[in-house]
């Protein structure tokens, strides 16, 4: 590890980069699934999207845009030598799950799939002394994803 404390990560922050990648994982994992299981029923019925549907959609799909502008414009600061601080480092830690979502929401993929990635990447964790290892953390989040790819896929 470098003595640089840019280079450095703290455990907690360790721990939400480890229980981020495990709930973006999982999602993609249940989205997956459900895109399989409705490639085995072609004669799903298409439901169009309501107005205030559609809405959220877009609304939705605007702030990850405005996401991934910011994390790409911190990935120039970075590449210009700039040092990053945790914030910044866990921003761009979020970048897969974000481009995941916009790329779902942009293709007409599910809503709900779309904010179960983002919610990997919505939240600010408790500070180290109160954490547990990353694999504790991630657990509940995985078992809800989980859960959810049991359930059936909800009609958009």
């Amino acid at each position: 590890a470098s003595s640089h404390p840019e280079h450095t990560l703290h455990l907690s922050e360790a721990g939400q980069i480890a229980h981020m990648q495990a709930v973006a994982h999982a999602a993609l994992t249940v989205i997956a699934d459900r895109a399989k299981a409705y490639k085995r029923t072609p004669n799903a019925p298409w439901v169009a999207e309501t107005e205030s549907q559609a809405a959220e959609r877009g609304k939705v799909l605007r702030s990850a845009r405005k996401k991934l502008s910011q994390i790409r414009e911190l990935e120039e600061r970075r590449s210009g030598g700039a040092a990053m601080d945790r914030d910044q480092r866990l921003k761009l830690a979020a970048k897969l799950p974000i481009e995941a979502a916009v790329d779902l929401l942009e293709n007409g993929g599910s809503l709900g799939d779309a904010m179960l990635l983002l919610s990997a990447v919505g939240r600010r964790e408790r500070p180290a002394e109160e954490q547990g290892s990353a694999a504790e953390e991630a657990q509940p989040a995985v078992s809800t994803a989980q859960e959810k790819a049991a359930a059936p896929p909800p009609v958009t």
